[in-house]
């Protein structure tokens, strides 16, 4: 009985902590979601940060659907496992 007491509590502990662990870091994940949003929006996407990649394309037209709301619909498309 004291040896199944033993083991029931170990599992606990074991589960617990890796709860504990999924929810830090989900935590720690939706935060680092948070700061990249937040750093997205106070990017100039049509001056500067368009003038730092031009010179990389070909076409440069491609720059033309940077905006706020593209770069928003995938960094919410941002899945980690």
């Amino acid at each position: 009985m004291v040896a199944e007491t033993a083991v029931q509590s170990a599992f606990l502990k074991t589960n617990t902590l890796q709860a504990l662990l999924q929810i830090g870091v989900k935590g720690m994940l939706n935060s680092g979601v948070q700061l990249l949003i937040n750093r997205m929006e106070k990017i100039d996407l049509q001056g500067a940060a368009r003038q730092d990649v031009a010179h990389f394309l070909k076409d440069t037209t491609q720059l033309d659907l940077w905006s706020n709301d593209f770069f928003r619909h995938w960094i919410d498309r941002l899945k980690f496992e």
